[in-house]
């Protein structure tokens, strides 16, 4: 019964988690994807522009801004996740490791919603290239793994090439997973997980 009730715990520790993480997924691009644009459809950039403010200064103000609204999200999803510290099965640790990772793929989501909101001058074409990419760095490496091993090295035991280290080290779905099997002691490190899937 014991075991039972630890592992319906421990799901549930990771239903929130990846709650949490598609939370975020769909509300940054929505956030980020305006924010630029926005300003240009609404024709203020150019005003913005002619004050003593630098191009580097909006972008991170605006970067820092939707990150102020994202820690505010995440701060009122903390009482939720305390609530799986009453049964003890996890640590203070483990709160302030998920909170971590989660302000991370934030600021990482951010930054790419960002770039098509600078780089796309209407705020919806911006929104849905930012989704359209998000996906395509959650979903391509791993269909790549899956269908062409051999152009990752998986053949022979050699260790996957730096291409696709690099495109897996960017994909933020696989951020979150690995935080969970680190805690779960399934996969002690990323590397030993990129191994797992190349065979």
């Amino acid at each position: 019964d014991n075991e039972l009730a630890y592992n319906s715990i421990r799901l549930l520790y990771c239903l929130l988690i990846m709650l949490e993480f598609v939370l975020l997924f769909f509300i940054i691009p929505t956030l980020t994807g305006s924010m630029i644009a926005g300003e240009r459809e609404h024709q203020t950039l150019d005003l913005m522009l002619t004050t003593q403010l630098t191009p580097k200064t909006i972008v991170f103000g605006k970067l820092l801004a939707m990150m102020k609204t994202i820690l505010m999200i995440l701060i009122s999803t903390l009482p939720i996740l305390s609530l799986v510290n009453v049964f003890g099965s996890f640590s203070v640790f483990d709160m302030i490791a998920s909170f971590g990772v989660m302000l991370v793929v934030s600021f990482f989501l951010g930054s790419i919603g960002l770039l098509f909101s600078a780089w796309i001058k209407r705020s919806v074409p911006a929104t849905l290239c930012t989704y359209i990419v998000l996906l395509g760095l959650c979903i391509l490496p791993l269909m790549l793994v899956r269908l062409t091993p051999e152009l990752i090295g998986s053949s022979g035991g050699r260790p996957a090439t730096f291409a696709y280290t690099l495109a897996m080290l960017m994909n933020p779905l696989l951020t979150v997973v690995c935080l969970l099997k680190m805690r779960f002691g399934a996969e002690a490190s990323f590397i030993s997980y990129l191994e797992s899937t190349t065979h």
